[in-house]
């Protein structure tokens, strides 16, 4: 008699907390999609410019350094402060107008560090994190698994980058990187690029 009645108890108690709990996940998976929907209108706003042949090139070379083959845009753009790649099925990588500023070695850098987070596809990574928050966001563990995937995603393509430099050449491109983070004032829900979270 004792277990029925504590059964009946809290019966009504787990029903209302699944509910509630759906109700919540439901409001963060909407927000998600909004996020998404929102982030897709804002890249398709941006006014798109095409990069210099001196540029272009240095790009070649950066995909031919990580071996890329598949086809990936490249813009400048007035509207973006800092680089990033976006895009998952057609990617994209958005430089800003004062790229122009930094040296040919010190560009070719800074795009093989966007190419890495396209070939290791960190923004589904990223993405597939979001997902996991709408689900368990009650669990502040999700939050941080979050956290680390955009905190080893950016180390990552760091070691790329400085992969085959010497100890000069990295001190050049961590100025850069602080350079490019320091204008980078807005910062992106979806994209992936440089950013002032310290590494």
């Amino acid at each position: 008699i004792d277990g029925r009645a504590r059964f009946e108890y809290t019966q009504p108690l787990l029903m209302w907390g699944t509910v509630i709990c759906g109700i919540v996940s439901m409001i963060f998976l909407l927000y998600f999609i909004y996020t998404c929907w929102s982030f897709r209108k804002k890249i398709k706003a941006y006014k798109r410019q095409e990069v210099s042949e001196e540029c272009r090139r240095v790009f070649e070379k950066a995909l031919h350094r990580l071996a890329i083959r598949r086809h990936i845009s490249l813009y400048k753009s007035p509207d973006v402060e800092a680089p990033a790649a976006t895009g998952i099925f057609k990617p994209c990588i958005w430089l800003p107008e004062r790229m122009d500023t930094i040296s040919e070695s010190e560009m070719e850098n800074v795009l093989v560090h966007e190419l890495a987070h396209i070939k290791h596809h960190d923004l589904l990574m990223h993405i597939a994190g979001l997902l996991v928050i709408t689900v368990h966001w009650f669990n502040p563990f999700s939050y941080l698994l979050l956290h680390f995937i955009r905190l080893t995603n950016e180390e990552y393509s760091d070691e790329t980058a400085v992969e085959h430099m010497g100890q000069e050449e990295r001190i050049s491109y961590c100025s850069t990187l602080i350079m490019l983070a320091c204008g980078n004032r807005k910062k992106s829900t979806l994209g992936l690029g440089f950013s002032r979270q310290p590494r």
